[in-house]
C-alpha cells in the first residue's frame, strides 16, 4: 500500500501595521505547499493602561483583556502567498481602537489550520507583539 499523502507545510504572519482594523478586518498572509483550505481564528490582547496599572497593582486589578478573532474560512492556493482579512468582532475592534488611542499595547495572536483535500491538516500560528494603526497622512493645502 502506499503511503499517506503527507500533510501541507504552511506558514502565517500578521503585519505589525494594520490598515483596515476600522473596517473590522485583521490581515494575515498565508502561504501553504499544497492546496487546501484555512480556518484562522485566534484573540487580541489588550495591556492593561500604564498609568492604570500602577495604581490597580497596589489592589491587583490590573489585567489585560483578551478579545476573540471571529473563524475565518479562507481556499488557500499552492505555492504562493494569500492575503487573508480575518473578521474582527465589534467589540473586539472597539478595544483596540481606544486602546491603540491611549497608546496601549495591543497584540494579536492567530492559529492557521489548513486542510487539503486528503483530510490532512497543519497548523500555523502567528502573532504580532504590538499592532499598529497606519501612520496618519498630513494633507497640505
Amino acid at each position: 500500500t502506499p503511503p499517506p499523502p503527507a500533510a501541507p507545510l504552511c506558514t502565517a504572519a500578521v503585519p505589525a501595521t494594520q490598515a483596515d482594523l476600522t473596517k473590522r478586518k485583521l490581515d494575515v498572509t498565508v502561504s501553504c505547499n499544497k492546496v487546501g483550505t484555512a480556518s484562522i481564528r485566534g484573540h487580541v490582547t489588550v495591556s492593561a493602561s500604564s498609568k492604570l496599572a500602577g495604581v490597580a497593582a497596589k489592589h491587583k486589578q490590573a489585567k489585560a483583556k483578551r478579545y476573540s478573532v471571529g473563524l475565518t474560512r479562507i481556499a488557500i492556493p499552492a505555492g504562493r502567498p494569500t492575503a487573508v482579512k480575518a473578521t474582527l468582532p465589534a467589540k473586539t475592534t472597539r478595544a483596540i481602537e481606544a486602546a491603540l488611542k491611549r497608546h496601549v499595547k495591543v497584540s494579536a495572536s492567530l492559529t492557521v489550520t489548513v486542510t487539503d483535500s486528503s483530510g490532512n491538516h497543519s497548523v500555523a500560528i502567528a502573532s504580532v507583539a504590538r499592532l499598529r494603526a497606519p501612520k496618519k497622512t498630513k494633507h497640505t493645502h
